[in-house]
Parts: C-alpha cells; structure tokens; sequence
C-alpha cells in the first residue's frame, strides 16, 4: 500500500516505452498508478501500450527518434515537470567484426545509445528540478556495459559509456537530492533479441548458447528488469547513487 501511495503522485518518463524493458517498465508504472510519459519512435508500439495499459495510472505518449536531436527537444517541450525519467531505449547492430562496421552503423548506434541518453538527461534534469523534490533518473546501459563480446563491439562500447555517463553525472546533481543510477540487464527475451537471431552474420543457435552459459539457465523476463528499474526509482534505494546494477542471471559472475 505505502508503495502504490508513493508512485500514484509521482510523473515519470520512459523513453522507449514501446517495447521490450522500456513497455514493462511502463505498465509497472500505471499499474503503481503513476503518471507516465512514454517516448518512442514505433507509434503503433505505442498505441499498442496505450490499449493493453491497466491501473490507476495516467498515460501520455510521445513519438520520438532519439537519433534526432531537434525530435528530443521537440518531445521534452511537451513534457512538463518530472519526479523520475527511466533511459530505456537503445538499439543493437548486426554481429560484425570491428574492421567491418561502416559509419552508418556506427553513427546510428552511438546516436540513440549514447548521445541520446545524454540529450535526454539534459532535459530531464531540469524538469526534475522544476518538481522541487529531488528525484531519480536510471539508465539502461547492459551486461556489454561491463564486459565485451566479439561482433558487438559498437553497442558494447556504447553500454560502457552509459554507465561512465551514469557515474559521472551522479556526482553533478547528488547534493540536489538527483539520484543517478543505471541498471545492467543480462541477456532479456526482448522484441530486440529475437530480431537479432534472424541478423546476417547471426550463429546459429546463439539464444541457446546464451541461455546455457548463463549460470540461472535462462533468459531474463523484461518484467524482471523494470522490477529492479522501479526499485532504482522508488524510496528503497534512497542511498544509492552512481551504481550499475547488475540483473544477468550471473552471467559476469562467472
């Protein structure tokens, strides 16, 4: 009960709130009966969020390519004042040796994965500090975040820079009671994933080689990740700033 108090006067953004951890972390939310702003560039996802959305909650949707920073400032204008903003949306790349990515590839991903992360907070800090009561902002990076993988070395890269991004502007806003922390998902059954089994260049039977040398042998549940985003958000994690907090079923322990 004193959790459904706390989130139903709360407004939180998520950005790709269409699918995957982002459309989890979204209806966790509503269904806390928190006031949530979803961001994506899939508008049908989004509409699809807006009929399967139950709860309390209040939804509004915004379409926005985090790729393109004239769309970031376009969607933030119409925002408002924020308790949390949850940086959910990231996109991968084909499995490609280093010497053989192009620029477009490299361009794009770094564009949505790390820039737009780092646009986003330039916004969402502000309308943090418009609410008046310190708030948290928790960004996606990954298990690639903490470790390498041979083929997917632009969105590892990618992931390494959240969490330094992550740390450093935690100690920026701390004092301003602005908890910045990122969360680190191992291998999740997302909508992502699954399109990368069918990728050029894709080993046959990756998923089952993931899931066997994960030490919980299995994948994890995009519910699962956005249960450790809203405990990042919410009260319990009061003293916790600038951590990455690792939900991989064990697989950087071993």
């Amino acid at each position: 009960m004193q959790d459904l108090e706390y989130w139903a006067d709360r407004r939180v953004l998520v950005t790709g709130g269409a699918s995957g951890m982002g459309r989890s972390t979204v209806l966790a939310l509503l269904a806390r009966g928190a006031e949530v702003i979803a961001l994506d560039r899939d508008a049908r996802g989004l509409a699809e969020v807006a009929e399967t959305k139950g709860g309390a909650g209040t939804l509004i949707t915004l379409e926005c390519d985090l790729a393109d920073p004239g769309a970031i400032a376009r969607a933030f204008a119409q925002v408002g004042p924020l308790d949390v903003a949850v940086n959910a949306a990231a996109i991968g790349h084909n499995v490609t040796q280093v010497e053989q990515i192009d620029f477009a590839t490299l361009d794009r991903v770094i564009a949505v994965n790390f820039r737009g992360v780092l646009l986003c907070m330039q916004h969402e800090i502000p309308l943090i500090r418009q609410r008046g009561r310190g708030g948290a902002i928790i960004n996606v990076s990954s298990g690639g975040g903490l470790k390498g993988a041979a083929g997917l070395s632009v969105y590892c890269a990618t992931k390494h820079a959240v969490i330094g991004l992550t740390r450093s502007v935690s100690a920026e806003v701390a004092r301003e009671g602005i908890r910045v922390n990122a969360v680190c998902p191992g291998t999740t059954d997302t909508p992502m994933l699954r399109a990368g089994e069918d990728e050029p260049g894709a080993v046959a039977g990756f998923l089952d080689q993931i899931v066997a040398a994960t030490p919980i042998g299995r994948l994890g549940k995009p519910e699962e990740i956005a249960d450790a985003i809203l405990w990042l958000a919410g009260p319990h994690s009061s003293f916790v700033v600038g951590a990455a907090i690792v939900a991989d079923g064990g697989s950087t322990a071993v």
